[in-house]
């Protein structure tokens, strides 16, 4: 079995994302959120793969807030509808949200690093749309 980061980097680079996004900060992005779920109890439910996908499906939502973060492409290679990623989403949300405990304050000082593009210090909008979970789209 992969850990949920290299799953990330996996479907990504299967997608073919392009340069809507750039691809370091999304792929740092989605490492970090990947990994603050590995130290939350709540996330231990979620296969890895639903963990990876949900943290790029995040990511995306992340960088570009107003624009649909799930492709049929991903969906394709991921295997997950929207749907399908909404708990692990909001789950994961919740933690980025939150920053809580010391044990996420060395993942979150790791990604604050310039290496890793400071994604750690990126917002996130209060909450994910319920429209995102819907459908996929076509990019």
């Amino acid at each position: 079995m992969i850990c949920a980061c290299c799953a990330c980097r996996i479907f990504m680079r299967a997608a073919e994302e392009k340069c809507k996004y750039q691809e370091l900060q999304l792929e740092f992005l989605s490492c970090y959120l990947a990994e603050l779920s590995l130290l939350d109890y709540g996330c231990l439910q979620f296969l890895p793969s639903i963990v990876a996908s949900a943290a790029i499906f995040l990511s995306r939502f992340i960088i570009q807030p107003n624009t649909h973060p799930w492709s049929k492409s991903l969906q394709r290679y991921s295997g997950y509808r929207p749907i399908e990623l909404k708990e692990c989403v909001l789950s994961i949300h919740a933690l980025h949200l939150n920053r809580r405990g010391n044990c996420l304050r060395a993942v979150t000082e790791k990604y604050m690093q310039h290496k890793f593009k400071g994604v750690a210090m990126l917002c996130s909008p209060s909450e994910v749309p319920g429209r995102y979970f819907k459908e996929a789209v076509d990019e």
